[in-house]
């Protein structure tokens, strides 16, 4: 087994090491054309079940290619497939942990994370069924006190974030067959990185930071065999607070689902100019969000927070017919 890279990123409050800080005093741009406003018709829909026995928690959702949603339960163990134009569980997959995040891997193939084990889950998806394929473990690669959250697909492989309660978070890029690390990215004196993304091409990567209330731009840095992940760009402060979703739109913009601020934003691509999507008396701290391109509809989870009842649905925005 060859090295795994390496390479430790800084991220504090006031630090400038290893990347660019935006901040407001650049050059006035033009405002960000928000293509949500026209998005006035809002529903829910269900997303609990008879055999739930929690108040249920979607720690993560996203379009499957046959028109279906499918969604991580955190609470209920579950992660279920939903038909939206009938607002109904379809079927449900239930894991023997709580799941936290999934990545769509193909117009058949998901993966999701089990936090507790240290493994992703790979399961195949059909219009109305999820069957169980096989289980990446990673737990001999990962020190004590860390667990893995956020996955997505990179090129043919995983990029996968671990949380730490040492303040010792990192992200690991992941081999798609045999779960082998191949490079590590250490984030010093950071705690919680609950979402980890790629870009529709592929080659940038979008890290929430709920730590610092950060969203890190990474990309390759080097040259053929040296080329390793590295923060190219983060946003200023108040930006957003505790980022828990980030979610690369087709021009290049991002929605974000800033759960400390009880809002949804649009950020754009440079992560220097922001506007607010959503902010209505509805949303209670957004966890997730998903994108119908297809359909033009956004869904919005609900976060942990008092109001527990909102969370057994998801929320649809969607253009008034």
């Amino acid at each position: 087994m060859g090295r795994r890279k390496r390479c430790t990123v800084t991220v504090e409050e006031n630090t400038t090491e290893k990347r660019t800080k935006l901040n407001s005093d650049e050059k006035t741009k033009p405002p960000l054309e928000n293509p949500f406003e026209t998005l006035t018709n809002a529903t829910d829909i269900n997303v609990r079940t008879e055999a739930d026995s929690m108040t249920c928690h979607v720690t993560a959702m996203a379009m499957l290619a046959h028109g279906t949603l499918v969604v991580v339960d955190n609470e209920n163990n579950a992660i279920k497939l939903i038909r939206v134009s009938e607002k109904r569980v379809l079927n449900t997959f239930n894991t023997e942990t709580s799941p936290w995040d999934l990545a769509v891997l193909s117009s058949e193939e998901i993966a999701v994370t089990l936090p507790r084990e240290n493994s992703v889950l790979i399961l195949k998806a059909d219009p109305k069924h999820l069957i169980y394929h096989e289980t990446l473990k990673m737990d001999a690669h990962c020190e004590k006190d860390e667990f893995c959250v956020g996955v997505a697909k990179y090129q043919d492989k995983l990029l996968v974030s671990f949380n730490s309660f040492t303040r010792k978070a990192n992200i690991k890029l992941i081999s798609r067959e045999t779960g082998e690390v191949l490079e590590v990215v250490p984030f010093k004196c950071v705690q919680c990185l609950p979402h980890v993304t790629v870009d529709e091409e592929g080659s940038k990567v979008y890290v929430s930071d709920a730590t610092y209330h950060k969203i890190h731009l990474m990309d390759m840095v080097g040259k053929g065999k040296q080329k390793t992940l590295h923060i190219v760009k983060s946003t200023g402060d108040n930006i957003a607070k505790r980022p828990t979703c980030v979610l690369p739109l087709s021009d290049r913009n991002l929605l974000v689902c800033s759960n400390g601020s009880n809002q949804m934003l649009l950020v754009s691509d440079s992560l220097d100019q922001t506007d607010v999507v959503k902010d209505e008396p509805e949303l209670f701290w957004p966890r997730v969000a998903c994108y119908d391109d297809y359909g033009h509809r956004i869904f919005v989870s609900h976060g942990l927070n008092q109001f527990c009842q909102f969370r057994d649905s998801i929320k649809c925005y969607s253009k008034e017919i």
